[in-house]
């Protein structure tokens, strides 16, 4: 599918499919489900597991469109991995410890395996069809960024809640 769009120019297509994508595998993960159901058992901050599973399928859903875009633009992934892992940097700082751990938690299991079959396919698909572009980098660029989204989702989630 992904080199079709690409072949037909449908470039916003495609990056409404890679959310759409990224959305529904994190929704549809057994990791993300069981970490998110554990949260909400031993939580005493009143969250419930949907929210958990939303939030955290919104931040990969972002992030899978961004890195589908930076592919198709094709610029260095590190414009990406730096300034987002060095917003979780500070979000961590910022951010009450109840919520840092089930950040990353949750943005660790994102890469289970429903989500990484996947999103490496898009990757390296769209990199055969544009050219000139390393598969192997963009298939695992596509799990690189998208991990980080996940984490970000909950830390600015928690921010909003309140947990500082």
């Amino acid at each position: 599918m992904g080199s079709s769009f690409i072949e037909k120019k449908a470039f916003i297509m495609i990056l409404i499919f890679g959310f759409l994508l990224g959305l529904t595998l994190t929704i549809a993960e057994p990791d993300v489900r069981l970490v998110a159901f554990q949260i909400a058992q031993i939580a005493v901050l009143n969250i419930s597991q949907n929210e958990l599973i939303y939030v955290t399928a919104l931040g990969l859903g972002i992030f899978t469109l961004i890195a589908i875009l930076r592919n198709m633009i094709d610029f260095p992934i590190s414009y990406i991995l730096i300034p987002g892992y060095g917003a979780a940097i500070v979000l961590s700082i910022v951010i009450a410890d109840e919520f840092i751990s089930k950040a990353y938690d949750l943005g660790a299991v994102t890469t289970g395996p429903m989500t990484v079959p996947f999103l490496i396919a898009i990757g390296v698909g769209i990199a055969s069809v544009l050219g000139g572009r390393d598969r192997l980098e963009a298939g695992f660029g596509i799990m690189a960024i998208g991990s980080i989204g996940p984490v970000l989702a909950i830390l600015i989630w928690s921010l909003l809640r309140g947990g500082i």
